[in-house]
């Protein structure tokens, strides 16, 4: 039989072999592995001189019978396994060089009995370990490799599934510590005093060093500090004697041991023996090895080291910054920090980005510890810092540059462009808290700085704007500038006159330099930096005003736009840095504005509405903010309520006539008349958002009673009104109508009307950003050389698909907007309820997924999210039809992933064809968002603090804030056992729909991307409860439910988290049901392949006594429970098939009806929950 594996094993690794005799060979490996003489042939492949893959292979049937057969072994059986094993490493020459693969798998075999018998039963293992060490390097190097093995998976990753074992493991390594430190620091040291004479010698004491040092790595993490500290000097000893070794090899582990050590957590205690580290003696070393290996030209067998020894930086900063105040450290750690700002100073003029990375974030560490700060160390340390900083976060060298020597070392620490600027985005960040944190202790030397570079620049400001690194030092300038704001007034006042006079010489530069586009682009950067630090009063404010203002239309070629564009920007800019300084001047602002208001273009007129709109929030007038708006949007008023508009949004024919779609393309974009019409709708959807996004209303209520916001219904309650509702009121149903006809020009009808020279369906298709968005290529394509052009629109089709793509974005969050700011006005609004249902969500079965996901992001989550409980039934209906089509929606989406998953496992060749993963993305995109949009809907709000009815949102934008709701776990919300009036009503009788939200979010469960799941896991027992009280459940529908439940444990049990909380929920579920519906759950139980019976009979049992409150469980004790009994579909050796684990239950997705569920079928879901 051994000889038959031994050809089978050689079978395997011969290339000549055919698919079917491979198959064959197999299938005889694993029935050995199954078979009584599997130990046998183990060993005796281990002890055969054939190749290292049949040793190995022996190794591993060995490693297998005691991973899975030990506990049905008996005690002699188990002795017997030992004794082979350790006479087969006892065995081993070191002349004979045995493989590394035999000596780690030998090793991994007593790990494996260790994890089972020690220390109880095997109490002399440490003493067997010792004398195995005696006999030779080889031995030596197993006991490493299974002392670091064993401290892997009980102390780091924690795998010892028995908790109990788990436990006494963990206390006998605490125990054995100190022999776990000695043990490697006693082998180097020998190593070091050992000069071997032959190669082989020499290759094997080396070996032995690298074990030493990983198991020492693996050990100083979590050791006792009680005994650590004795061993401290030795321990850095040879750390330091391993490092300035001429291996790489032994130096870069040396550098990791130091991270390990230097990472310790825990209190200050165990942070303590990390004194004797913190000394000039032990920090030098490695400053000199870094040094040393540092080189500005890339050495890739360097390099590897230089990193290692990098990432000590930032640990090492933390462990002073911890340690600061120790008296016994009063000596030392001065020159300790002034050597290791010296090293992050030279790291920052580095080539290597990730060094300056490094020496960045453990900069921050020393500038965030208050205590450091006013060290004589750290003041000269920053002054060269401000001098080094705008030259080290240059945009220099990324991956796809030809910029040596920057580009190699980026191509050695990242793959794309992308990563290379986050890392660089992060260094910008940690450069930037390193001058905010200063200038709050002591702002002269920034300033100073600051000073200084200005000067600089406007004593020759067109050679200053042609520098490459002009806008680093402006960002750092305007990061100086914006920390000098948070000083105290005091402080401010003493500085205007400073700033005056150099605002003053930066707009005369301006006006001096008008016929330089280039430098005049640079000079208005530094504006908004200096304009907030200005008194108001100061008398030239208007003037610049109206100089800035003029910016806005000089000059007529592209280089002029740039600067018109960002004049406009720092106008935005400066309506809310400098709201106090330029509020007095609001009429000004205000009249200039309205001479060349018709010569702006669409872009500058949004931002000046921005401007003004901002600077009339610090006015606190409702009065003026009401005429301010019918003022601004008078033309938006007359376009919208043109006829050809009326008409044109009236229905999604009639919408792709009046944009030209149904005529032949024009390849002109001069005479395009559908060019113009295009802009038109982007422009006066655009500048309806920004007024209402604009207008803030978060002031206390005494404020905005003052300034007229507030009226006194007839109720007596106090209400906010909106100063842009009456102008938009009548613009609402128009704007509804527009978002109802946009979903609906991909219906068939009107996608066959379009012109065949626009290419069909193809004119109404994703652009190029969207589908690299949903794929999450977007920022890639973006930084990438030779991908950019793919984000361009530059034929007449790439801009109308971008107008569909731009239009539906603004419209969703023109409504989301509306709904949430207007508040109580606008569900006041006669047919309030009618707009969303038959509006914004209209035709909705029509729409791209794409458009669906922002449908739901941009528009739906924001109105749910500041809805008030006095608005719910207005929204009562529209979601109830909206819940049913996102469940015909999405369990479609979900069917169609699982059966191209299904089809790609089983032909094991076969990968995901793009248009497949594609799906899956976009799948994934919408579950999640329909996720949040739940929660929204069904979790009940918390009680307001006071009773005032604020009918506005916050100022920060709706989409952003959906964005983090739709991709963070949102589950830890309590809510707090019931649901909302909304997700009450949502579950009645008298709406059809409510089998569909059920059956969505238990579907959702055994959906395999994990954000959503976490998000809806803990709404799922109230809604049964609530289903449960209005006697909406049979037995049939109980039985589908749970049975979703075990599919979500199923689908997730690799996520702790995930997993407990769906085994909470289901043991929770379990005991409802118990009530109404006894034994329907125990049947579910019990159809499970390899469940035990009487373990559900006993679970059972225990569950109805807690139910009738003769026994108490706690819910932690209840989980484990259930986990146990559940354990054969939670089977980590279940994780690559995808085979149904329950006999005769429902399936779990159901095929969706082809347009809605017909309330009048048989096979209507309702049936599920004993509807009629």
């Amino acid at each position: 039989m051994a000889q038959q594996v031994l050809d089978a094993v050689q079978c395997i690794f011969d290339d000549r072999t055919t698919p079917t005799v491979r198959q064959q060979a197999h299938k005889l490996l694993e029935e050995v592995k199954e078979s009584d003489a599997c130990l046998d042939i183990g060993f005796e492949l281990l002890r055969s001189s054939g190749p290292v893959s049949v040793q190995h292979c022996g190794i591993q049937l060995v490693e297998h019978v005691i991973r899975f057969k030990w506990n049905v072994l008996s005690s002699d059986e188990r002795v017997e396994i030992k004794n082979r094993c350790f006479n087969s490493i006892a065995g081993l020459n070191e002349n004979d060089c045995p493989h590394p693969l035999i000596m780690e798998g030998l090793a991994r075999c007593v790990v494996e009995m260790v994890k089972r018998e020690w220390p109880q039963a095997w109490p002399e293992l440490i003493e067997e370990c010792e004398k195995l060490c005696s006999l030779g390097t080889c031995q030596t190097e197993i006991v490493l490799f299974l002392f670091s093995r064993l401290v892997e998976d009980v102390m780091i990753f924690n795998s010892v599934e028995y908790q109990p074992q788990s436990k006494q493991l963990h206390n006998a390594l605490i125990l054995t510590a100190h022999s776990l430190l000695d043990l490697p620091l006693r082998i180097v040291e020998l190593s070091s005093s050992f000069l071997g004479s032959s190669p082989v010698e020499k290759q094997n004491l080396s070996r032995l060093c690298l074990a030493a040092l990983t198991l020492l790595s693996n050990t100083l993490h979590w050791v006792p500090a009680i005994a650590l500290t004795s061993r401290m000097p030795k321990v850095l000893e040879t750390l330091r004697l391993c490092l300035e070794s001429t291996s790489l090899r032994l130096a870069k582990l040396s550098a990791a041991c130091l991270n390990e050590l230097a990472t310790r957590k825990g209190s200050k205690k165990e942070a303590e023996p990390l004194l004797k580290l913190l000394t000039v003696h032990h920090i030098q070393p490695i400053v000199d090895t870094l040094r040393r290996v540092g080189s500005h030209e890339y050495e890739e067998e360097t390099y590897g080291l230089f990193k290692s020894i990098v990432l000590l930086l930032v640990p090492i900063a933390s462990t002073l910054a911890t340690l600061w105040d120790y008296a016994e450290f009063s000596e030392d750690r001065e020159p300790v920090l002034k050597l290791l700002l010296c090293t992050c100073l030279s790291l920052l003029g580095h080539p290597s980005l990730y060094a300056r990375c490094m020496a960045s974030q453990a900069m921050v560490v020393l500038a965030k510890r208050s205590a450091i700060v006013p060290s004589a160390s750290y003041r000269t340390a920053y002054r060269d810092f401000l001098q080094i900083m705008p030259t080290a976060i240059a945009k220099i060298g990324m991956p796809s540059s030809s910029e040596e020597p920057y580009c190699t070392f980026s191509r050695a620490d990242y793959d794309t462009n992308t990563e290379f600027l986050v890392d660089l985005t992060r260094m910008k960040e940690c450069c930037f808290v390193i001058v905010r944190e200063d200038v709050l202790y002591h702002y002269a030397p920034s300033y100073d700085f600051m000073l200084m570079w200005l000067r600089s620049v406007l004593c020759s400001p067109e050679q200053a704007a042609a520098n490459s690194l002009f806008d680093c030092y402006c960002s750092v300038f305007t990061i100086i500038c914006d920390s000098l704001l948070k000083l105290d007034r005091q402080t401010i006042e003493g500085l205007a006159e400073t700033c005056i006079s150099q605002l003053d010489m930066v707009m005369k530069a301006i006006d001096d330099h008008m016929s330089n586009p280039q430098c005049l682009d640079k000079l208005l950067s530094l504006v908004t930096g200096l304009f907030p630090l200005v008194p108001p009063t100061y008398w030239r404010i208007p003037e610049y005003l109206r100089s800035l203002i003029s910016l806005l239309l000089v000059g007529d070629s592209e280089e002029w736009y740039c600067v018109n564009t960002h004049a406009s920007h720092q106008l935005v800019k400066l309506s809310s840095t400098s709201q106090a300084v330029l509020l007095p001047h609001f009429n000004l602002l205000w009249n200039e504005l309205q001479k060349i208001g018709e010569q702006l273009t669409d872009h500058m007129k949004c931002n000046m509405v921005d401007v003004l709109f901002e600077l009339s929030n610090g006015l606190n007038s409702y009065e003026y903010q009401h005429s301010l708006t019918s003022a601004c949007l008078s033309s938006t008023v007359e376009f919208w309520n043109s006829p050809s508009i009326v008409q044109a949004v009236s229905s999604p024919d009639n919408l792709l006539a009046y944009l030209g779609l149904y005529d032949p393309i024009c390849t002109d974009p001069a005479t395009d008349p559908s060019k113009v019409k295009r802009k038109q709708l982007l422009f006066h959807t655009s500048i309806l958002s920004s007024i209402v996004n604009r207008i803030s209303l978060d002031g206390n209520r005494q404020t905005l009673s003052d300034g007229g916001f507030t009226i006194t219904d007839s109720g007596g309650t106090l209400r906010i009104r909106h100063p842009a509702f009456d102008t938009c009121e009548p613009l609402l149903p128009v704007i509804f109508r527009f978002a109802r006809n946009i979903n609906g020009i991909y219906h068939e009808s009107c996608v066959k009307k379009i012109h065949p020279s626009y290419g069909g369906h193809k004119i109404l298709d994703l652009l190029n950003t969207e589908k690299l968005t949903i794929m999450g290529n977007y920022n890639q394509a973006r930084n990438d050389c030779g991908d950019e052009n793919l984000l361009l629109r530059t034929s007449v089709e790439d801009h109308i698909r971008g107008f569909f793509s731009d239009i539906t974005d603004n419209l969703f969050i023109l409504i989301g907007r509306c709904a949430c700011r207007f508040g109580w006005q606008f569900y006041t609004m006669p047919h309030a309820s009618a707009m969303l249902q038959h509006g914004l969500l209209g035709n909705v079965e029509h729409c791209l997924d794409y458009r669906f996901h922002l449908l739901v992001r941009k528009a739906l989550i924001p109105i749910m999210n500041r809805a008030q409980d006095e608005c719910f039934p207005h929204l009562v209906n529209p979601l109830a039809e909206f819940f049913s089509h996102c469940y015909q929606r999405l369990s479609a989406r979900w069917q169609l992933v699982l059966k191209n998953m299904d089809e790609a496992l089983q032909e094991a060749d076969r990968d995901l064809s793009d248009q497949e993963v594609f799906l899956e993305h976009m799948c994934s995109l919408m579950t999640r968002d329909v996720a949040a949009l739940l929660r929204a809907v069904l979790v009940k709000r918390a009680e307001p603090k006071e009773k005032f009815e604020n009918g506005s949102a916050p100022n920060e934008h709706e989409e952003e804030v959906v964005d983090q709701c739709a991709l963070v776990d949102m589950s830890a919300m309590d809510i707090g056992g019931d649901l909302s009036y909304l997700g009450k009503r949502l579950q009645s009788s008298e709406l059809g729909s409510f089998p569909s939200l059920v059956l969505l979010m238990f579907h959702m469960l055994s959906w395999q991307d994990s954000i959503p799941v976490l998000n809806i896991s803990s709404l799922c027992h109230p809604v049964v409860v609530e289903l449960l009280d209005k006697k909406l459940l049979d037995d049939s529908s109980t039985r589908h439910l749970f049975s979703c439940v075990l599919y979500g444990v199923q689908r997730h049990w690799q996520l702790d988290e995930l997993l407990g909380k769906l085994l909470d929920l289901a043991s929770k579920l379990y005991e409802l049901f118990l009530a109404f519906f006894p034994n329907v759950c125990k049947e579910v139980l019990l159809s499970i392949p390899g469940t035990s019976r009487e373990a559900v009979e006993t679970f059972d049992e225990k569950m109805r006594k807690c139910r009738d409150g003769s026994m108490k469980i706690p819910d932690k004790v209840k989980r484990t429970m259930f986990k146990k009994l559940v354990k054969p579909i939670i089977n980590p050796h279940m994780e690559f098939k995808r085979e149904p684990q329950f006999r005769e239950l429902p399936p779990l997705l159901r095929p969706p009806s082809v347009s809605t569920v017909d309330l009048h079928s048989e096979s209507d879901l309702r049936f599920l929950f004993g509807g009629s």
